[in-house]
């Protein structure tokens, strides 16, 4: 053991047949975090990211060196899911609602983006279905003065 320029003593250098050194190791494990952080700047991820999956990594890691196992619980087991058969179907019928009069480009296309595509959609509907739906397009009760349930029977009957 050396004295250093403080007065304290020096602590002797390891034998390195004992293993490697703290400095050796941490250049090992250096190593490996600067070419992952690395690889993800090149793949344009961002630093806080980077820095968030070091962390993560270097947990890990002392985690597995110290033997804790904490780790392996908090992965669950894959669940089996049974296949389901998928048979495929016609597509949904999807009429000209601008037939009916009252349904214009605009409220046709927002009539599509509700699910409602045909003359029988329409047709099925009763009066709380008429105020809900002419309620969402805000048409002033347009459904129901311009009687869209009974054009749309009518076009159904060809």
């Amino acid at each position: 053991m050396g004295e250093t320029p403080t007065g304290k003593e020096e602590p002797e250098a390891r034998d390195t047949a004992a293993g490697p050194t703290f400095a050796e190791a941490s250049a090992k494990f250096i190593a490996g975090q600067t070419a992952a952080m690395t690889m993800m700047t090149a793949m344009n991820v961002n630093l806080a990211t980077q820095m968030a999956g070091i962390f993560m990594g270097a947990m890990a890691t002392a985690l597995e060196k110290r033997g804790d196992t904490r780790t392996q619980d908090v992965v669950e087991k894959p669940k089996v899911v049974p296949l389901r058969v998928v048979r495929k179907t016609d597509p949904p019928k999807v009429d000209d609602l601008k037939r009916i009069s009252g349904i214009g480009p605009k409220v046709e296309k927002v009539l599509h983006g509700m699910g409602i595509s045909s003359f029988a959609d329409i047709a099925s509907w009763d009066e709380a279905e008429m105020l809900s739906v002419d309620e969402k397009l805000g048409l002033d009760n347009r459904i129901i003065r311009d009687d869209w349930v009974k054009q749309a029977k009518a076009l159904l009957e060809g």
